[in-house]
């Protein structure tokens, strides 16, 4: 079942909201990864990716908002398997005879996923247990409580944290879990979307401003180190970067890419003749030796016995048609560690 219009207009706009209150600085604690995400990529691009992935069950919950989720089947909701994939969740707290709802939204991006973070962690009464003062789990703990997981946004292809974080700020604001001025200022008006009682909502912090940012951090660079890796086994593009350096009157332009956390400078001269300044790429290859040292190996400093020194990485670029190419060097300690841990 594809998204509705109507569903992904409010996504959109939501997501038009949120950019416009973090440019205002209305999410002062915004975590640095997600800032940095901002910044490297587009954010028209960032809206479809998240629209992409939210699942037809949202359409259904939004309409349920206008009479308390009263109406909906959501026994038949929570029987949709949850995914093993990185998403965004609810979870919806009933309370047996008692009008009304609590809602929950969180998110998953993690090795186990949406399945995992809820089965291994929200569903466990131990795991609850041991966090008393957490007031979702005081919520799901009360006498007659009755529990029911869904999958809000589901992303089948592996993501950085920071898009799933993002996702789950949009639909944080569309079913109003967050009851904070800026979440409030983001919901749109009740001509695109039912109004909710704030009191429904049992998230008590900003998505934004995620509490495990060292998890975060290390999973962002798990997501970068793998999808630079694939890219260069595909000899895929990398984009220069370019510095002015102002010396005096004379100006000089600096061009350097990055491997690894290992930045490469491109001397003037190749960078002038590839015409790097007016079309900034090249392809960067990882090649690597089945067996035995590479020809080319990029860390010379390799030992016979580390699987580094079977990895070449070339940088080519086609110059008026034809292929140019230079192999990277790096003879230092530092790279022996980072090339073998590729391999790892």
């Amino acid at each position: 079942m594809s998204l509705s219009t109507d569903v992904d207009a409010v996504i959109r706009s939501t997501w038009s909201n949120l950019l416009q209150s973090m440019s205002e600085g209305k999410h002062p604690d915004i975590a640095d990864v997600i800032v940095q995400y901002l910044e490297e990529n587009d954010h028209a691009a960032i809206a479809d990716n998240i629209a992409a992935t939210i699942c037809p069950c949202v359409d259904t919950l939004i309409e349920g908002l206008a009479n308390d989720f009263a109406d909906l089947d959501l026994p038949a909701l929570a029987r949709e398997p949850l995914p093993s994939d990185q998403g965004v969740y609810g979870i919806i707290i009933m309370y047996d005879g008692q009008p009304g709802y609590k809602l929950y939204v969180g998110c998953a991006y993690g090795k186990y996923g949406i399945e995992g973070r809820i089965s291994h962690n929200h569903m466990r009464a131990g795991y609850r247990a041991a966090r008393p003062n957490s007031y979702l789990y005081q919520t799901m703990d009360k006498d007659g409580a009755i529990i029911y997981p869904v999958c809000l946004a589901q992303f089948r292809e592996r993501v950085s944290p920071a898009l799933i974080i993002l996702a789950e700020a949009v639909v944080t604001a569309v079913f109003g879990t967050f009851p904070s001025k800026a979440y409030k200022a983001l919901r749109l008006p009740a001509s695109q979307l039912p109004a909710v009682m704030w009191g429904r909502g049992v998230n008590r912090g900003d998505p934004l401003a995620t509490g495990d940012i060292e998890a975060l951090r290390k999973e962002h660079l798990a997501f970068q180190r793998e999808r630079t890796t694939l890219n260069a086994l595909a000899g895929g593009p990398v984009r220069i970067n370019m510095r002015e350096q102002i010396t005096g009157r004379c100006t000089k332009t600096n061009f350097f890419f990055s491997v690894f956390t290992l930045k490469f400078t491109v001397p003037v001269a190749i960078a002038r003749k590839w015409g790097l300044k007016e079309a900034p790429e090249v392809n960067v290859r990882y090649d690597v030796t089945a067996a035995g040292r590479h020809p080319n190996a990029f860390c010379p400093k390799c030992a016979d016995h580390d699987d580094g020194r079977r990895l070449g990485i070339s940088v080519t670029k086609d110059v008026n048609g034809s292929v140019k190419q230079f192999w990277l060097v790096r003879n230092t300690a530092p790279a022996v560690f980072i090339v073998n841990s590729l391999f790892n």
